[in-house]
């Protein structure tokens, strides 16, 4: 078993596992860096004979591009929010897909309502200039 965990990652996720490895006994340390947690970091561990705890450096890969991430996790049965899996050419595309997604039945104890609208990047990390909304007109240029 280990003593301690160097947890490489931020936020909600960072405290979580801090929690986690409280409970079991575990010191836990906390680093921030732009490599956190990406491939080039995941291999290093690896290759310093050190135990990553995470996803492998191969999951990663197939996980970063998260149109081909979507992909995978329908294609495996996984339950997966409304969205597209091509990624949109441009502005008028983008209002389309939303105004298409906004149409699809939508279960609410309070009614009819808007769909909210997520417009993010399909490459790079969770959370980074993704924008949403309720509201028309939303999409910045």
């Amino acid at each position: 078993m280990f003593e301690s965990v160097l947890v490489a990652d931020r936020g909600e996720i960072a405290r979580r596992i801090i929690r986690t490895a409280r409970r079991m006994g575990l010191r836990a340390a906390a680093v921030y860096s732009d490599a956190d947690a990406d491939l080039p970091f995941a291999r290093a561990v690896v290759e310093a004979g050190l135990v990553w705890i995470g996803p492998a450096p191969e999951a990663i890969v197939r996980m970063g591009d998260k149109i081909n991430a979507r992909s995978l996790m329908e294609n495996a049965g996984v339950p997966v929010a409304t969205g597209t899996r091509a990624p949109v050419t441009g502005l008028a595309d983008a209002v389309r897909v939303a105004a298409e997604i906004g149409r699809l039945p939508r279960r609410s104890r309070r009614g009819a309502q808007e769909q909210p609208a997520l417009l993010r990047r399909a490459v790079g990390p969770p959370g980074v200039r993704e924008r949403g909304t309720t509201t028309p007109g939303w999409c910045p240029a």
